[in-house]
């Protein structure tokens, strides 16, 4: 059975792609090596991309080629491959020369020796590879960058014309590689940047558009009433009217918005709101109020400051403070999904030497304000027992001839801080 194109959706990428070269300065041919597809979900992404792996393995008239797939686990990369399974079966001119391995999710195209192989997302593994095309499967779903940046840094030089196939929805992470290439493609779409090698196609609505006006669900679904029906969304929309969570999750998967979290406890304009600057050094003297969650290995250390207002016309102040193990950072970044290692740098969040999180760490979250300045409030009660061993300011010394400005308040020993803390918990 044939492959119809939608010219909605992929008759002009596959044109761009196969057809069309710029041409550089030297006279070079200058061909597209990569392609974003931001689409949203049920509407063929894994048929085109079975399409063009195929395609790579067959036509691309390199001799024992290497098509892969790729994506967070090995199960999401076998979506595509096994839609190309199909379709070399539903083909008699597929079948005599394309040999299938399904234990190994692998298929060689016997004339050329070239294979089309599902990868898995070890990245250890990956390196050496000499890619000739990679269906890059939902890149939002990738922890880290790192097997993006294995299966895409280098490993195409060797072969004449590669391609780098990235497929995906929408995302919710603004720190993750899914949102640096989304930012990428937006901007060369918008003419802020020019790459002749990178072809950007994004089907969604912008963070402002009406997400409830049927209108929009057809900008964002070019597929929509062929592959996917009318009343499927509005059966999804419905569900989404009834609680938060499920708003997001059809924002992000059915019309490909890059909401801010897959679930939604309080919305995200409220919370915004709630941002602004802090000058640490106003908040000394300040009545305040601790909480503190010490973790051991497995989980992040905290302590959260709240200054409550002092007037109708002030707002609550929190400022928190975060804590990991060193050695165990990489390992965190990797399991929760979390960029921990960024916010590491950036100064968000503070690192103990070794494996466990040590609290005789000489580390201070700053040096910016005097723990002292609680002693004065009704803090929590644990708080002002450890608060209360912490010495009082030095009296200022009598003026002899002339006026002698206060000493700045002698600041706490956190590191005393902390130990004796510890005694009461």
């Amino acid at each position: 059975m044939p492959l119809y194109l939608q010219c909605t959706t992929t008759d002009e990428l596959v044109l761009v792609f196969f057809c069309y070269c710029n041409v550089n300065q030297e006279g070079n041919k200058i061909c597209k090596e990569r392609i974003r597809i931001e689409i949203p979900k049920k509407n063929g992404k894994s048929e085109l991309g079975a399409a063009i792996a195929l395609n790579m393995l067959c036509n691309d008239d390199e001799w024992r080629a290497e098509v892969y797939s790729c994506a967070s686990d090995r199960q999401q990369a076998a979506i595509v491959f096994d839609v190309a399974v199909d379709m070399v079966k539903q083909s008699p001119a597929l079948s005599r020369r394309i040999k299938i391995i399904p234990s190994t999710k692998r298929m060689v195209f016997q004339p050329t020796g070239s294979i089309y192989q599902v990868l898995s997302s070890e990245v250890a593994t990956k390196h050496g590879l000499n890619v000739s095309a990679c269906i890059f499967d939902e890149l939002h779903t990738q922890p880290t960058r790192a097997l993006y940046d294995v299966m895409t840094q280098g490993s195409g030089d060797a072969r004449k014309q590669p391609l780098w196939f990235l497929l995906t929805t929408a995302g919710t992470d603004r720190n993750s590689i899914c949102w640096e290439v989304h930012q990428k493609a937006l901007d060369i779409i918008e003419g802020r940047k020019d790459d002749p090698r990178f072809y950007p196609v994004l089907y969604g609505l912008p963070d402002d558009a009406d997400w409830t006006d049927e209108r929009n669900w057809y900008r964002a679904n070019p597929s929509l009433d062929q592959t996917i029906t009318i009343d499927k969304v509005r059966d999804a929309f419905r569900k989404a009217q009834e609680t938060p969570a499920d708003e997001n999750m059809f924002r992000q998967l059915r019309l490909n918005q890059w909401v801010k979290q897959s679930v939604r406890w309080m919305p995200m304009d409220k919370w915004d709101e709630c941002g602004g600057a802090v000058n640490d050094y106003e908040l000394e003297g300040r009545e305040c109020y601790a909480g503190l969650d010490l973790s051991s290995t497995s989980d992040l250390t905290a302590m959260v400051l709240v200054f409550p207002p002092r007037d109708e016309d002030e707002q609550y102040i929190v400022l928190p403070f975060f804590w990991l193990p060193e050695d165990t950072l990489q390992l965190r970044v990797r399991r929760d999904h979390v960029m921990y290692d960024k916010w590491e740098r950036l100064g968000f969040l503070m690192t103990t030497e070794g494996n466990v999180v040590h609290y005789t760490s000489e580390d201070e979250p700053g040096d910016v304000w005097d723990f002292s300045f609680a002693r004065r409030s009704a803090v929590l009660s644990l708080m002002n027992r450890v608060l209360a061993t912490v010495p009082a300011p030095e009296p200022a010394p009598e003026p002899e001839t002339a006026p002698v400005p206060d000493p700045a308040p002698a600041k706490p020993d956190w590191h005393e801080i902390k130990l004796n803390l510890l005694k009461y918990l």
